[in-house]
């Protein structure tokens, strides 16, 4: 035990000693710097402030009780292991290669951020792989360092999985190209931020609210529970929107009752594409929303490619809404050879609503075969131009 009057020296001698174990007192400030290859067992107790610095190759275990503010630094092919108690705030630095499986009790609050931010807490270099578990009720808060947008930063390439218990809230920025593995149990809230050539794999317990900002180009595999409410907003200048690849799925699912929303910003660009043999891009239950808002000016361009399935099913009791500001110019466009099938079931309520001095544009190629079928009793309003 190294007692608090006492002052000692904070290098440990190189040689092949046996697993180093440290206790320290009430209120101790260590600053430790261990040689090449050392193994760390260090426990602190309440008001314990450490800063300890690993070199290459070390394998820290590190204990903090409460409440404790641990400052960490592990060099290159460091493998930490950390186990905080109640309440904790951890700050890690790792850097390349290194694996972080921190656990974090209840409750813990947890902020990460990268070196170049004001207040770094957790590093991972490439190549790095993260393992978070956090108990309720948690607060993760990560950041990173170009972006200064809070919450968790991965370098390239990296892969994040992260498990967040019940009434938990993330804010998550991944750089290119990232891999997101995100399970969010009831009553979580995400708002995901992706940046370009992410995949996204996510999925939403009972109930969830997702909010998601895509750029380009980006592919998006969401699957929602009911009931759940989708939001999607594409940023500046982003192009294409949706994209199917080749014999995929369904793009986007959603259990009853659901409400889609999306969002374009100006001046945007979406395209709606669909490959080869690919399932209907979008299906809705009952009952269902779709709400599709583009700002001024915008260009939609709905496109299917050859052999598509139908492009929109909406369920009995759905209400689609495609609402295009003024000076804007929708264009659906069919390759040769397409079967476009738009159905409504009944009882539904279909708007197309074109603003002054719009120009709708229905282009089919030859052979083609446009079919719109509208139950009983319906209420459609369409409004084309002179051809």
């Amino acid at each position: 035990m190294v007692q608090n009057h006492v002052v000692w020296s904070n290098t440990i001698p190189h040689g092949p000693n046996p697993p180093l174990t440290l206790t320290l007192p009430h209120s101790a400030s260590p600053f430790l710097t261990l040689p090449h290859p050392s193994s760390l067992f260090l426990t602190l107790p309440h008001s314990a402030s450490p800063f300890l610095t690993l070199p290459h190759p070390s394998s820290p275990f590190l204990t903090l009780p409460h409440p404790s503010s641990p400052f960490l630094t592990l060099p290159h092919s460091s493998s930490p292991f950390l186990t905080l108690p109640h309440p904790s705030s951890p700050f890690l630095t790792l850097p390349h290669p290194s694996s972080l499986c921190l656990t974090l009790p209840r409750p813990s609050s947890l902020c990460l951020t990268l070196p170049h931010s004001a207040s770094p807490f957790l590093t991972l270099p490439h190549p790095s792989s993260l393992c978070l578990t956090l108990p309720h009720p948690s607060s993760p808060f990560l950041t990173l360092p170009h972006p200064s947008s809070p919450f968790l930063t991965l370098p390239h390439p990296a892969s994040l999985v992260l498990t967040l218990p019940h009434s938990s809230s993330l804010c998550l920025t991944l750089p290119h190209p990232s891999s997101l593995f995100l399970t969010l149990p009831h009553s979580s809230s995400p708002c995901l931020t992706l940046p370009h050539s992410a995949s996204p794999f996510l999925t939403l317990p009972h109930p969830s609210s997702l909010c998601l900002t895509l750029p380009h180009p980006s592919s998006l595999f969401l699957t929602l529970p009911h009931p759940s409410s989708l939001f999607l907003t594409l940023p500046h200048s982003s192009s294409p929107f949706l994209t199917l690849p080749h014999l995929s799925s369904p793009f986007l699912t959603l259990p009853h009752p659901s409400s889609l929303f999306l969002t374009l910003p100006h001046p945007s660009s979406p395209f709606l594409t669909l490959p080869h043999s690919s399932s209907p891009f979008l299906t809705l239950p009952h009952p269902s929303s779709l709400f599709l808002t583009l700002p001024h000016p915008a260009s939609p361009f709905l496109t299917l490619p050859h052999s598509s399935s139908p492009f929109l099913t909406l369920p009995h009791s759905s209400s689609p809404f495609l609402t295009l500001p003024h000076s804007s110019s929708p264009f659906l466009t069919l390759p040769h050879p397409s079967s476009p099938c738009l159905t409504l079931p009944h009882p539904s309520s279909p708007f197309l609503t074109l603003p002054h001095s719009s120009s709708p544009c229905l282009t089919l190629p030859h052979p083609s075969s446009p079919f719109l079928t509208l139950p009983h009793p319906a209420s459609p309003f369409l409004t084309l131009p002179y051809d």
